[in-house]
Parts: C-alpha cells; structure tokens; sequence
C-alpha cells in the first residue's frame, strides 16, 4: 500500500507521506497488542517468530520436493510432471500443493508453460505501466489504475506462498482486467 499510495496521489510533502506511514505502523502494533486480548491463542500464534519459521521452512521444503521430481524426470522440462503431481511425489503429510505459482508452473506443468506465465506477466506489467501513463493526468482514474495494480502486484506476492495455479483466479483477473483496460485505452474507447 505505502509503494502504490504515491502512485495513486502525488506527494505533497514527503514530511507528511512518511508521518503517515509512521502513523500506520503505530496504528497496526496497537491493533496487534489489543488482538493479543481479544483473538484467540491460534490465531495469535499464527504469526508468532516460531510459526512462520516453521511455516518458511515446510513451504521450502515442499519446493525442494518438486524441484527434485521434476530434475529427476527426464521429460519434465518439456511437459512437466502434470498437474497436482506435487501431492503424488511428496512426503508432505499435510499439504497436497507446493505453494509457490512459478514452482507449480515450472515443475507441473513444463518449461513452456512457465515462458508463457512469464511473458504473460511481463505483458500485464507493460500494459498496466502505460494505462497508468496514459491514466495520469485525471486524478480518479490514476487512483483507480494505481488501486488497480496495487491489487495485482499484492495478488502475485501472495502466490508465491499460498494457492494454487488453478484456485487463485483472483490474479488472473487483475491479469486480464488490467489488459482489456489498456485495450480499450489503446483503441480510445476509455
């Protein structure tokens, strides 16, 4: 949020820009120390040192598994391992995906598919810069565009540590959203 804020509205004063960050960081610990009383102790834990190591290191782990499945297997490179092959080749008791998009793509799905995810993101990115160019001398549509791309840069981050290629559409539909924009933009139609 704080890298897409500027984005969104131009800075006035960095003075006030950092005060605010400042402001929200204060704001989230005094949300965190009153959750300490209020949630529950799961919930709490959840984000405790202890935990997310632990949780690092399963989803490495679960990484470390597919890589060496797909390494080992000497078509893999052109068409993967197939899909959800990660739960067939793991010794993973609890997770049946690894957890990481560009690792499933790679190793699930082969080296073609994995250039076509990356040019597809490269894409994206090239058409969300220029709708944002395009988009910025009107102050509500640079807000919306820079919202806009906020949520698909959040949306990709979150990939790399939860959900699947094919559960987590909600990136694909920034994907395609930010696409049709610039489309549509490009064309002079919006």
């Amino acid at each position: 949020s704080a890298l897409f804020f500027p984005a969104a509205r131009p800075l006035r004063s960095v003075r006030a820009f950092a005060a605010l960050i400042a402001a929200l960081v204060v704001g989230y610990l005094g949300v965190t120390i009153v959750a300490d009383y209020v949630l529950g102790v799961s919930d709490i834990n959840r984000w405790d040192a202890k935990y997310v190591t632990g949780a690092v290191l399963v989803r490495l782990a679960n990484i470390t598994d597919l890589v060496g499945g797909f390494l080992s297997t000497p078509y893999a490179p052109f068409v993967g391992l197939g899909y959800n092959a990660f739960s067939a080749i793991t010794g993973a008791r609890e997770d049946t995906y690894v957890h990481n998009i560009f690792i499933e793509v790679l190793c699930e799905l082969g080296i073609p598919m994995f250039v076509l995810l990356v040019v597809l993101l490269y894409l994206t990115f090239v058409r969300g810069r220029r709708l944002f160019v395009a988009a910025s001398p009107d102050p509500a549509l640079r807000a919306t565009v820079a919202t806009l791309l906020a949520l698909t840069a959040y949306d990709l981050l979150i990939a790399q540590k939860e959900g699947q290629v094919w559960n987590h559409f909600v990136l694909s539909m920034h994907n395609c959203l930010l696409s049709r924009l610039y489309s549509l933009q490009a064309a002079g139609i919006g």
